[in-house]
């Protein structure tokens, strides 16, 4: 159950991150047709992602192993789903921005994942503390 529940989570933050990324670039009209291309392909990176992050469940991996691991397989999500969408042309510069891009994005969604790990440690304590 948990891995349906992490593949449509990881699907939801794809197409969220397809729309806004598409509003925020395309200057005049797309077809219907190519957005739905877009969506799909970008639901499906993200539900690939989503199953990616069982990784950290994992106890035979140290954190900075998983992490390490987690990047390079979501990373490599993304690169594929790129060129199957026609993302980005094959230029250094090009993957030089998709690279910049992948960073500050990945790094936004563990920054808010940690931060809501952190509220819910702190609730817990909180409800011990109070017994």
């Amino acid at each position: 159950m948990r891995f349906l529940l992490n593949a449509i989570t990881g699907a939801m933050i794809g197409m969220t991150i397809c729309t806004i990324i598409i509003a925020l670039t395309t200057t005049g009209s797309i077809s219907i047709e190519n957005l739905r291309q877009q969506l799909l392909i970008s639901s499906m990176m993200g539900a690939f992602i989503g199953l990616f992050t069982h990784i950290f469940t994992m106890e035979r991996f140290p954190m900075i192993v998983a992490l390490i691991l987690h990047f390079i397989a979501t990373y490599m999500s993304v690169l594929v789903a790129g060129y199957i969408g026609h993302w980005y042309v094959f230029t250094w510069l090009s993957f030089g921005f998709l690279t910049f891009y992948f960073v500050v994005i990945y790094s936004l969604i563990w920054l808010f994942q940690y931060q809501s790990l952190k509220r819910q440690v702190y609730e817990v304590n909180e409800f011990i503390r109070k017994k």
